[in-house]
């Protein structure tokens, strides 16, 4: 297949790098900057939130649920929602990071470069406790959301989700990261 070419988002990113280290190269007596501040503007990213409405959330669960395959991912993509969270921290989360007894759930924030920032710490409501529940139990460093007894491949959990939304009838940009986006959405509705 054809590769996509980087996201707005990622070439900003980049230019904001590169100039950096221009920048600080110049300072340093290193390197002449060849480029003049505020010559070189960030491209505009055109901002798409893509998120289920709770009609397409019940067909996309209910279309994994209908796949013995699918069906394994659901778990995670109920969780997913219920935590706002990425790939990665679904990934991630381990039963020494969930303590039922005390009812919290702390998740791994590998992406955020944030100080003081290295998780998120939730109390474990009732939907996540049920979550929890229909998934094998397990001690230490286990994977809460494990495939075949292993944690769980990001391009494997790509892979059922694209799988999912098609069975689903889903049209659109979806992407596993629309879960993030749908919790953050319907919490922002309910105020």
């Amino acid at each position: 297949g054809e590769k996509k070419p980087p996201a707005t988002s990622t070439l900003n990113l980049e230019l904001r790098v590169i100039l950096g280290i221009l920048n600080f190269g110049e300072k340093q007596g290193i390197v002449r900057n060849p480029i003049t501040r505020g010559t070189v503007k960030k491209l505009s990213v055109e901002q798409k939130t893509v998120y289920f409405e709770p009609d397409e959330w019940a067909a996309f669960i209910a279309a994994a649920d209908s796949d013995p395959e699918l069906g394994k991912a659901a778990p995670l993509w109920r969780f997913k929602l219920l935590t706002a969270s990425r790939i990665s921290e679904m990934v991630d989360l381990r039963w020494s990071d969930v303590d039922l007894k005390r009812g919290r759930i702390a998740i791994r924030q590998r992406k955020t470069r944030k100080k003081g920032a290295p998780v998120k710490a939730f109390v474990l409501t009732p939907e996540m406790r049920v979550v929890l529940d229909s998934v094998p139990r397990g001690i230490g460093e286990t994977p809460v959301f494990a495939h075949g007894g292993l944690p769980w491949d990001a391009n494997r959990l790509r892979r059922y989700f694209d799988r999912t939304v098609r069975l689903a009838g889903l049209t659109g940009a979806w992407t596993p990261h629309s879960v993030r986006h749908t919790a953050a959405t319907w919490a922002r509705k309910r105020g």
